[in-house]
């Protein structure tokens, strides 16, 4: 009650008029902050870096092995039940402050109900937690603003004290104005003079200060009952994360845990997968490893909850080398959605043994000699009449037409003779197809997923009719044979053939790969070369001697020309590692395997982020640079190279792809110009790296403007 009595007061000579609503902590807000200081304090003493240090310094110290016991795990039960027992008083304050602020009304369930919610959730009751309190993202950011919030009190705590001996020192100044009379009069006036002006001078800083205290109220936890909601969440929130830890590492033991790399495995379900999407979408892809980084340091390996498993990132060159050229301990392990999407029987899905048939059967007819030399007629013309008709065309979008052109390519190459609405069906599909690799796997209508699976179903029905027809027509051999003609009759050492599925898997693997990588590295390598013209003037004149050397009785390029365009073999490289169309790939642990020094349990996922290698300023200085040259007499390490894998995954169309790019570049360089509309649009990068636009713009022949 004379709490109640003093703020009422203190409301009374800051001039803030009487409230009929209770929303706010008031004198509370002092006791308020004390409590986020202490949960700050358990924040920091339960991170990683400090259990770490609990471990191997604190309970293996002598002095506590002579002093308590050498039973390091029953002492860490006894410093975590501590722990709790702290966690446990802070939420007491909570839910004081939650009724505090939730007094008289029927709103904010969430602070009404803490101490419910609390006890739920220690009772391990969390499938509905996060419908009810939220998701906690950021809450490094989140204990930041609690730290202002300490410091802010602090600071009012301070001025109030100030504002109280102003009006101390006023009331003594109005009672001596009372009781002493009049100021005897002087002859100089001076003293008259200096009283009233120590007075007004009193009263100066006496406005001040409650102006300062004003402020400092309305910018505290005084008056806004959102700041205890916060700090609800924050100690759901921890409480939440370790439940969800423990859940999945208790069954590795102690010994096995304390040898994991550090992390955070975040919510249930969700795990990093809305920090990963924010940090893409943002357009701060870096910002995901970064945070990683930042909080846990440069260990090269961390662990982590993403597509609904428990996961290792693996960042750096030396670690992805070593996960991926052991066939041994890791085999492929891409998330759900992924594999049902591209299919169980294709390159990317299939177990080690079948991996290795399938591409011993399929490499000669794809990156062989003589099949690049039977493509390279193909894509020079295409590429040709391509150009030709977008200089014709004004404003596109570069993008599309990059895909649709190189979509034309690799279906020539796979299915010779598809008819228009036969190419139309697979070209859209694909494009639904690509949204949804990379989604977690949810069927259900409004999620990217639901309307990928959807696209791939039409397309399995549009290649199996291609297939049934080629198989109706073997007994009228065809003049040449397209790829879907080899993967009908080829067959192994044993005479085994490919099933239906089988082929259909492989084509659905080769017909998205071959066309969406090709397409964005042209098209970033042309917006490249145009943004850096000495680098297009380099790149020009190596063309231009090639052409040169070419006899005049040859038509179009050989690959003895391809073989020659070093620099821009360089070009291609650099924007491959820039760009990162494949900037992550997944596997599995089979069995217990330590990387960098720490243990990846069997079972778990892990992932390689390709982009972070790339991106990396100690393997590549000025990283963000585009700068060609750096590959001039580079020794190139093992695992610091990635577009396209490493060890017996390492991608098959790898030199298609890089014959189909340059082979554009080439044409480009020699006779056209990128005007794009939109040059600072924004970028972005799920599921490739992309302008929002497709890079609209006009390809102008250079000779019409001469």
């Amino acid at each position: 009650m004379p709490a109640r009595t003093w703020l009422a007061d203190l409301r009374s000579r800051l001039g803030v008029g009487p409230r009929d609503d209770v929303d706010g902590l008031g004198i509370l807000a002092f006791e308020a902050a004390a409590t986020m200081s202490r949960l700050v304090s358990l924040h920091r003493t339960v991170s990683d870096v400090e259990v770490r240090r609990l471990r191997a310094d604190v309970l293996r110290a002598e002095g506590v092995a002579r002093l308590t016991s050498a039973d390091q795990a029953l002492l860490l039960r006894l410093a975590c039940g501590e722990l709790l027992a702290d966690l446990d008083r802070a939420a007491d304050s909570v839910a004081r402050f939650g009724a505090r602020c939730c007094a008289g009304a029927g709103h904010m369930p969430l602070l009404r109900d803490f101490d419910r919610i609390y006890a739920d959730a220690k009772r391990g009751r969390l499938a509905q937690l996060d419908a009810t309190v939220g998701f906690s993202r950021g809450a490094t950011k989140r204990f930041k603003e609690m730290e202002r919030h300490v410091v802010v009190a602090a600071k009012l705590y301070a001025e109030m004290d100030a504002l109280s001996e102003l009006e101390a020192s006023e009331r003594r100044m109005e009672q001596w104005k009372q009781h002493s009379g009049p100021i005897p009069a002087q002859s100089s006036g001076t003293g008259k003079r200096s009283a009233a002006e120590s007075g007004e001078k009193l009263m100066s800083k006496l406005r001040a200060q409650r102006q300062k205290v004003r402020r400092l109220m309305e910018g505290s936890l005084w008056n806004v009952a959102a700041v205890v909601a916060a700090v609800v969440i924050v100690v759901i929130d921890a409480l939440v994360r370790r439940a969800h830890r423990w859940a999945w590492e208790a069954s590795l033991g102690a010994s096995r845990r304390a040898q994991l790399p550090p992390g955070d495995m975040g919510w249930p379900v969700v795990g990093a997968m809305w920090a990963f999407l924010w940090a893409f979408k943002s357009g701060k892809p870096d910002s995901f490893i970064g945070s990683f980084i930042r909080r846990f340091g440069c260990t090269g390996v961390y662990r982590t909850f993403m597509f609904s498993k428990p996961t290792i990132l693996v960042v750096t060159p030396d670690a992805c080398k070593r996960v991926l050229m052991d066939d041994d301990s890791f085999v492929v392990g891409w998330p759900k959605a992924t594999m049902a999407l591209i299919g169980p029987k294709s390159f990317l899905t299939s177990p080690y043994e079948e991996h290795r048939r399938l591409r011993k059967l399929t490499a000669a007819p794809i990156n062989g000699f003589d099949a690049l030399s039977t493509y390279l007629g193909f894509i020079d013309r295409t590429v040709v009449s391509t150009l030709r008709g977008w200089s014709d065309a004004g404003e596109i979008e570069f993008l599309t037409e990059l895909r649709r052109m190189t979509f034309k390519i690799i279906v020539q190459i796979f299915l010779t003779a598809a008819d228009d609405a036969t190419m139309l069906a697979l070209e859209r599909s694909y494009t639904d197809i690509n949204y949804g690799i990379r989604a977690m796997a949810i069927n259900l209508p409004g999620f990217a997923f639901h309307k990928a699976f959807k696209a791939r179903k039409k397309l399995v029905s549009v290649l199996q009719g291609v297939l049934n027809k080629r198989r109706a027509a073997k007994r009228h051999p065809r003049s040449s044979m397209d790829m879907m003609d080899r993967l009908i009759e080829v067959e192994d050492e044993h005479g085994r053939r490919l099933d239906d599925e089988e082929i259909i898997d492989i084509l659905v693997m080769y017909l998205n790969a071959g066309h969406e990588s090709s397409g964005h590295i042209s098209m970033w390598a042309t917006v490249f070369l145009q943004e850096n013209p000495e680098i297009f003037a380099k790149a020009k004149a190596e063309q231009e001697e090639i052409m040169r050397s070419i006899p005049s009785s040859q038509k179009g390029l050989s690959l003895r020309d391809f073989r020659k365009m070093e620099y821009l073999s360089q070009v291609v490289d650099e924007t491959l590692r820039l760009v990162n169309i494949s900037f992550v790939s997944f596997r599995e642990a089979t069995k217990d395997v330590f990387v960098n020094g720490y243990l990846i349990p069997k079972g778990w996922k892990v992932q390689l982020w390709y982009r972070s290698v790339h991106m990396d300023p100690e393997v590549y200085p000025d990283s963000k640079k585009f700068n060609p040259s750096r590959w001039e007499g580079y020794a190139q390490r093992a695992g610091t190279f990635l577009p396209f894998g490493l060890g017996t995954r390492l991608c098959p169309g790898n030199d298609l792809a890089k014959l189909e790019i340059s082979v554009f570049l080439h044409h480009f360089l020699l006779g056209y110009k990128l005007t794009r509309t939109n040059p600072n649009c924004k970028i972005q990068y799920l599921p490739h790296t992309r302008p929002v636009d497709n890079c609209l713009a006009k390809i102008t022949r250079v000779c019409d403007e001469q």
